[in-house]
């Protein structure tokens, strides 16, 4: 039986919650960036689109108490954009503005 080893995904997101209105994003090549409010899980989506994260990119989110899981952009991505296709995109910056710190 032949083993065949997948190639590690090139862009890897990480979301860091500090509380449940507040979380840290951040790219391998980027610095996190700090999101809080009543919509964040939505504005961590605009803001993965906006740094053109693909579907299906490896996304390890951790909690404040230090569990780990990784899990795909999908969680956020989808929404978000979803959200800015009903809503328009003018609408949607407009969200990921008022939720970045």
């Amino acid at each position: 039986m032949q083993h065949v080893r997948m190639a590690p995904n090139p862009v890897t997101v990480s979301v860091v919650w500090v509380n449940a209105q507040t979380c840290d994003v951040g790219l391998r090549q980027n610095s996190p960036v700090r999101l809080s409010g009543p919509h964040v899980r939505l504005a961590v989506g605009l803001l993965l689109a906006e740094w053109q994260v693909p579907l299906c990119a490896t996304c390890w989110t951790r909690t404040g108490r230090g569990a780990e899981h990784a899990g795909q952009s999908d969680e956020f991505l989808t929404p978000a954009l979803a959200y800015a296709q009903t809503n328009g995109a003018k609408k949607a910056q407009t969200l990921l503005k008022e939720h970045r710190i």
